[in-house]
């Protein structure tokens, strides 16, 4: 849905762009005729799956910041059992 400034310039969303970008036509339907989709068992499927993709993203960046954490407190133990 395209919004308009003070100035008469029109401002879409990132999220439209990449809602077209996947479906024009999906886009379409809800943006220009304003029609709204069934929720579907595969839709409500799409964002329990959607749900689950961002829980293991969040755990994975998570767990890559804890190796990093333990990599550097390992590699300051050797320098400090080098050192002394």
């Amino acid at each position: 849905m395209k919004r308009t400034t003070i100035q008469g310039r029109h401002i879409i969303a990132a999220g439209e762009v990449g809602a077209y970008t996947v479906c024009p036509e999906s886009w379409r339907l809800r943006a220009v005729q304003k029609l709204k989709g069934e929720s579907s068992i595969e839709s409500r499927e799409g964002i329990r799956l959607h749900a689950q993709w961002a829980k293991n993203y969040d755990d994975s960046v998570e767990l890559v910041r804890l190796i990093r954490i333990l990599l550097c407190l390992t590699l300051l133990a050797a320098l400090v059992y080098v050192w002394l």
